[in-house]
């Protein structure tokens, strides 16, 4: 299997899609309901696994890279589909 099939959880893509949203670390940490340094921490490892920089950051903003909008959207899409996945039932 892929590595990054493998390795990638639909929690770190929550917390990619709502950094988007918010831009801002700590809004999208309370959004999650995680602290600033583990939101930080797994899209930093998200970045890693992908090996793409999806965030442009320094002490005062975030900004969507053009590559980031990319995974964004994707990310988006696998949720939706998993919202969708748990809504079959027998």
């Amino acid at each position: 299997m892929d590595k990054i099939i493998s390795s990638l959880r639909f929690r770190d893509l929550y917390y990619l899609v709502a950094l988007a949203r918010e831009q801002n670390f700590s809004r999208a940490a309370e959004r999650c309901s995680v602290s600033q340094p583990a939101l930080s921490n797994q899209i930093r490892k998200l970045e890693e696994l992908l090996e793409v920089k999806i965030f442009e950051r320094n002490s005062r903003n975030v900004r969507i890279t053009r590559k980031g909008y990319d995974v964004i959207f994707h990310a988006k899409q696998l949720l939706t589909a998993a919202q969708q996945l748990s809504t079959i039932k027998d």
